[in-house]
């Protein structure tokens, strides 16, 4: 039984003053370009444009020109321009993935006087004026409810895709305007408030690490503590090379060594260990220059110089 303020639609159940409309009356399809990733970079470039790839895996619902990185069309690519410029408001799908996925889609913000096109594998239409209001459709061509539509008509084993004839046939629901604008803010700030703990998550996924990396540091000072206890006249030096930059921080290789005072270790660029006792032939090591030192053999420890990472002696 329907509720006296609802009634039934092509989409379900929804409220009464709702309606649904066609999508092939209700936008127009615009043409998108064929450039492959080859054909793109971060840098410059006088025309943006909106990869499917980007469209699958890097934005969400909402593409905002003001925030968002968006690849150029490299300069020397002559690029058709006419009733091919984005406009703040307009829906990007991408029409091929390798799974379900296939019509991500994203509704494009504050594009302002920027040059931007749609890129390869993608189907881009603009709503009809005054229909909807801004972050609204982003929101809803990538909800449950259309979604839906579009599974009978993907094709395809190991690449899903969907046509623009297939788009042709679903509904878009239309709310009033005032309840678009309502449900947009309100998702909105729902999607600000996941990005705020997703990046949150990432800084304490680093101080995590960074403490990790001083316990280490902090076990082998106290190993040479206990060295130190016995008698031992030497001094520690732990040298650290960075190498490997990521995103977010350093992997690196650690060496211990015993040096003694007389090495002057501080102002050599290498010191012959001559077959001196190593605490720890390698210490987390990815990819170094670092000789492996053995016990017994004459080999030279080579300290870092540039950027100079040497702890000084330490005084026990």
């Amino acid at each position: 039984m329907v509720n006296e303020n609802c009634k039934k639609t092509e989409l379900g159940i929804v409220p009464f003053e709702w309606n649904v409309l066609s999508l092939n009356e209700s936008f127009g399809f615009l043409q998108n370009n064929t450039y492959s990733r080859n054909c793109l970079n971060s840098q410059k470039g006088d025309v943006q444009n909106i990869h499917y790839g980007d469209v699958l895996v890097k934005y969400g619902e909402i593409l905002d020109c003001n925030i968002d990185e968006i690849p150029f069309v490299n300069p020397e690519i002559s690029v058709n321009l006419v009733k091919r410029l984005i406009q703040s408001g307009d829906i990007i799908i991408a029409d091929t993935a390798e799974d379900s996925t296939v019509g991500k889609a994203v509704e494009v913000v504050n594009v302002g006087n920027r040059n931007v096109v749609a890129g390869l594998h993608t189907i881009f239409i603009r709503p009809n004026d005054g229909l909807f209001t801004n972050r609204f459709l982003g929101y809803f061509i990538n909800s449950t409810v259309f979604h839906n539509q579009l599974l009978p008509y993907i094709v395809g084993t190991k690449v899903s895709s969907i046509s623009r004839s297939s788009l042709r046939e679903t509904f878009v629901l239309h709310p009033p305007i005032i309840e678009q604008r309502a449900i947009a803010s309100a998702l909105t700030d729902v999607d600000g408030y996941i990005n705020a703990l997703e990046q949150l998550i990432v800084k304490k996924q680093n101080i995590k690490k960074y403490l990790k990396d001083l316990a280490n540091i902090s076990l082998l000072l106290l190993s040479f503590c206990n060295l130190k206890k016995k008698g031992s006249a030497a001094n520690l030096y732990i040298c650290i090379n960075n190498t490997k930059k990521t995103a977010n921080c350093y992997e690196y290789c650690c060496y211990i060594c015993l040096l003694y005072t007389s090495d002057a270790a501080d102002d050599l660029l290498c010191v012959d260990l001559g077959g001196r006792r190593i605490l720890q032939n390698k210490h987390h090591c990815t990819h170094s220059t670092t000789p492996v030192l053995h016990h017994g053999h004459r080999q030279q420890c080579h300290l870092p110089h540039t950027p100079r990472t040497i702890l000084r002696s330490c005084t026990i």
